[in-house]
């Protein structure tokens, strides 16, 4: 299992990115680590290995279809909570892949 101290995400309705920074008692202050990561995401850091957005061509989909009906989904959540209960696993990472058309 992995901790991360940074999660940037970016809704690409809004055409903003999203920061959160978790203070796991480091010694850079959050205003330290929210400008390290201003700078890398506005392309001012010149830490070697960063990473820049380059830009992308936007993909309007028209369908979006699933892996799972409603149906299958629910049968799978029901197997899981039985799994859980009766000691098989404590933790289950179901996926639902989306596909775009």
């Amino acid at each position: 299992m992995g901790f991360y101290d940074i999660i940037i995400s970016y809704d690409n309705l809004l055409e903003k990115f999203f920061v959160v920074v978790i203070d796991f008692g480091m010694d850079n202050t959050l205003n330290d680590r929210i400008g390290q990561i201003t700078e890398v995401l506005c392309g001012k850091s010149e830490e070697p290995g960063e990473v820049l957005m380059t830009g992308y061509d936007r993909v309007v989909a028209t369908e979006l279809r699933s892996n799972f009906t409603k149906d299958s989904y629910m049968k799978a959540l029901r197997q899981i909570k039985k799994y859980i209960s009766a000691g098989d696993v404590y933790q289950v990472n179901l996926s639902q892949r989306i596909e775009a058309r």
